[in-house]
């Protein structure tokens, strides 16, 4: 046998191997490909560029072969161009909450996103202090409201008030939870009767609640409303309200106090357990919870089982933690993750 003649066939058996392997790579991406719903086009075995699929730049058109997560994606995109809709992220397939669970999430969402996102209905935010030891005994009821004029601010103007109950004034909290009656952070504070505050409150129920349609909103709401039944204040069924406990508890297994809430949505906060400020933070984080954007950033669509770290319940402390740091660039990088 001719040295040409050998050359040749170990050729052969080099290149018909690669030959080979190459169809079936190709042959796969095609497969690939054509169970791509989303590509702007598919590949053409007579185009040179076959290799280098051109996409469209919209978040539609994006590979992707996760299925839910590919439309989280899609929305956590749009969230931080600015570009989500309060409809498109209701219809989304993102979210994952627990199966035995997922219509009453939805449903609940659905219902309290449909009543912000319009901007057109005020909402009244109500938090009642009670004495720790003697709980039937009403000391503080905090109110905030934000008007459906003011609602398109780029800052939300909330009017916040702060109601000391008079007859209940040396009733003071300490041993279970802080007693912050004399911190209310809007600064001044109004002293009145239980007869007073509860004609006080009827009155705003009735124009922001009932007359305006508006929205009650609550942290652990049904607690506040038997609250307010000791003033005697009854509120007749039905009216829209949103419990951002409630909220929270839908996509994470544990907790939801209201400050353990608002450290989660990077709400600053101070002096919780008066019912003023308390009041004023629960509206805001009602805010948060019912905006698209901030629900796809903060992952409150993704169920999320919480582990306690086992220690005891401590008492609210309004200090700040000291945190020593030497560099700057895990601090920078901290920044761009958040």
């Amino acid at each position: 046998m001719s040295q040409l003649l050998i050359v040749t066939m170990h050729l052969l058996k080099v290149v018909r191997p690669i030959c080979r392997q190459s169809r079936a790579l190709f042959s796969t991406a095609q497969v690939n490909f054509e169970k791509l719903s989303n590509c702007a086009k598919e590949p053409s075995l007579n185009d040179s560029k076959s290799s280098k699929v051109e996409l469209d730049a919209s978040v539609s058109n994006k590979i992707c072969l996760g299925g839910s997560k590919c439309d989280l994606e899609a929305m956590r995109e749009s969230a931080i161009n600015g570009t989500i809709t309060a409809e498109a992220y209701l219809k989304s397939n993102h979210f994952a909450f627990q199966e035995n669970s997922r219509a009453k999430a939805m449903a609940m969402i659905g219902e309290a996103i449909s009543l912000v996102s319009p901007r057109t209905k005020p909402m009244i935010s109500i938090d009642c202090e009670s004495h720790e030891i003697s709980q039937s005994k009403i000391t503080e009821v905090g109110i905030s409201i934000l008007k459906a004029s003011t609602f398109n601010t780029m800052l939300p103007m909330i009017k916040p008030m702060h109601i000391i109950i008079k007859e209940n004034i040396k009733r003071t909290n300490h041993k279970f939870v802080p007693n912050n009656k004399n911190y209310f952070s809007n600064g001044v504070s109004y002293l009145m009767t239980k007869k007073t505050a509860a004609k006080f409150i009827k009155l705003l129920l009735d124009k922001y609640l009932f007359d305006l349609e508006g929205i009650f909103v609550g942290h652990a709401i049904e607690q506040d409303i038997k609250y307010l039944e000791k003033l005697g204040v009854k509120l007749s069924e039905p009216f829209h309200r949103i419990d951002t406990f409630k909220l929270h508890r839908l996509s994470r297994s544990k907790g939801g106090s209201l400050a353990s809430c608002l450290k989660s949505m990077d709400i600053p906060h101070a002096y919780l357990h008066n019912a003023g400020n308390d009041a004023y933070y629960t509206l805001l984080l009602a805010l948060a919870y019912c905006d698209p954007a901030t629900r796809i950033l903060k992952n409150l669509d993704q169920y999320t089982e919480v582990v306690g770290n086992g220690k005891k319940k401590k008492i609210i402390n309004d200090k700040s933690d000291l945190v020593v740091v030497d560099d700057v660039e895990e601090l920078l990088a901290g920044l761009d993750r958040w």
